[in-house]
């Protein structure tokens, strides 16, 4: 069952909150990876309907958000790296299904952000640090069939369909 665009933005809101206000010296990785994740919801709202890219309610959201996550900008910059040391251990199961849906993640923050006021940091975000070893574990774990993949991504999420991109 898909959420609505709104709930998916009001859930987002709260992550972004919890962001915010962690505790001094609190990771703040999983926190990013929350809004990631709620960032990857819009992303798939949006494929399933472009017209929501145009919503007053997802401007909305993008600019005030913008304004929040500039105190985050050198998180959100290594984050790629993050991702992965994550992913440099054995894999045991889902984990490249795990890895696509957080580069999606990645790219759909980079392109729904890239027209905000937070452009000139996400144009900071180095994705070829982390599509490097992407490329590599694609040919080591990668392929999922077509029916897993959600027919809302973009074709330009190429890590999808590792490794025969």
């Amino acid at each position: 069952m898909s959420l609505s665009l709104d709930s998916i933005l009001d859930q987002a809101r709260a992550h972004l909150r919890t962001l915010r206000n962690r505790a001094k010296g609190q990771a703040t990785v999983p926190l990013i990876a929350e809004f990631l994740w709620d960032v990857y919801q819009i992303g798939l709202a949006v494929g399933g309907d472009a017209s929501l890219l145009n919503s007053p309610e997802l401007g909305t959201f993008l600019s005030a958000t913008a304004r929040d996550l500039m105190d985050e900008h050198a998180a959100l910059a290594f984050y790629p790296s993050s991702l992965v040391d994550e992913f440099q251990r054995v894999w045991e199961h889902d984990e490249w299904e795990q890895l696509c849906r957080l580069r999606s993640a990645l790219q759909f923050f980079l392109d729904l952000y890239r027209k905000t006021e937070l452009a000139p940091y996400v144009q900071e975000i180095e994705t070829d640090y982390l599509d490097e070893p992407v490329r590599a574990w694609g040919k080591r774990e990668g392929f999922l069939p077509p029916s897993e993949i959600d027919r809302r991504i973009p074709l330009s999420h190429w890590w999808w369909w590792a490794p025969g991109w």
